[in-house]
């Protein structure tokens, strides 16, 4: 079945570098310099548009799947990182 929905990837310079490479070389590497946007109706894409990304490319489920999930390990890998550092005398 086919989503309602429509994935845009959202970058920064230093994540379209990465991606241009490849998804994986995004995955791979530390940067977070991007988004996931969700949106149901097109219309709603010229506001994202609005924002400081420099680029929005259009992504399927399965690539979603794999930029969420490594964006919420990155995110937690520093998170836990900070606290190691914040914690340690």
């Amino acid at each position: 079945m086919k989503s309602e929905f429509i994935y845009y990837l959202a970058l920064k310079e230093e994540s379209i570098k990465l991606y241009n490479n490849s998804l994986q070389a995004l995955v791979d590497s530390d940067c977070i310099q991007y988004t996931v946007y969700k949106i149901r109706n097109t219309n709603n894409l010229s506001d994202i548009k609005e924002l400081d990304w420099l680029i929005l490319i259009e992504i399927d489920d399965a690539q979603l799947k794999i930029i969420e999930t490594n964006f919420h390990q990155k995110l937690r890998a520093a998170a836990l990182s900070k606290l190691s550092h914040e914690t340690s005398f």
